[in-house]
């Protein structure tokens, strides 16, 4: 993976940052950082409580750093652990996005309504005035990413939960799964879409592993309800998961 390419998603991703604000928002937010960066789904429920007032409470520039504190917990305490995400895309050598990513995901029961939530905070704020009112390039583009990541924790909850990836994985199963939801894999294409949308207007060009993984997956979703293609998909998923471990 290019150098480049590894600090733009770093960068984005908010292991680099650039807080503002006054004493006692600047504590709040470094307490909630400090939560997050431990990687667990009580420590991110913890981090709620402390961010959802503050996203009334703060405006104009430092309202930025607020929604994606929020967003990230949401999305952490709904079972998407984000260091290992990044490390994974980062290092891992495989270019499936099953293998790069199942361990580093453990969806929780609420994660459709956590993962919910924070794509519709992270979406009202990109059409509020603080948002458009603002000139910062780089923390609109970090944004951007946070909604690019509730787009692609969706497609994968989706993915994860109806081919049972989320528990014992069985080829039969997976395909009788989408062959009786086949809807679910226009909701899976869709998601992936808009999240490729949102990664290239953070700046992550479609060169990035990070896109590059999402465009390979879409062009493996079966397009109509035939068994024998969604037997395909189920089987090229069962070769993910083998590597994956």
């Amino acid at each position: 993976m290019r150098s480049n390419d590894i600090f733009k998603i770093l960068s984005l991703a908010g292991v680099i940052l650039s807080l503002g604000g006054c004493a006692d928002e600047k504590s709040d937010l470094e307490q909630a950082r400090y939560l997050l960066g431990k990687g667990d789904t009580a420590d991110a429920q913890t981090a709620l409580g402390i961010l959802q007032p503050m996203l009334t409470s703060t405006s104009g520039e430092d309202k930025f750093e607020t929604v994606r504190l929020y967003v990230g917990a949401q999305l952490q305490a709904a079972g998407f652990d984000g260091i290992k995400v990044i490390a994974n895309i980062v290092y891992q050598d495989s270019n499936d996005i099953v293998s790069v990513l199942e361990k580093a995901i453990t969806f929780t029961a609420d994660a459709q309504s956590r993962i919910a939530d924070a794509s519709a905070t992270v979406q009202a704020f990109i059409l509020s005035a603080d948002f458009t009112n603002s000139t910062n390039v780089q923390k609109k583009q970090g944004i951007y990413f946070q909604f690019g990541q509730t787009r692609m924790d969706e497609a994968l909850r989706v993915l994860f939960t109806v081919s049972g990836l989320s528990g014992t994985f069985d080829v039969n199963t997976c395909t009788a799964n989408f062959q009786q939801s086949f809807a679910q894999f226009n909701n899976i294409n869709v998601d992936l879409t808009d999240a490729h949308t949102q990664f290239n207007a953070s700046g992550i060009d479609d060169t990035n592993k990070l896109n590059t993984l999402l465009t390979k997956e879409q062009a493996k979703l079966p397009t109509t309800n035939d068994q024998a293609k969604i037997a395909q998909f189920c089987q090229d998923l069962q070769s993910q998961h083998t590597h994956a471990q």
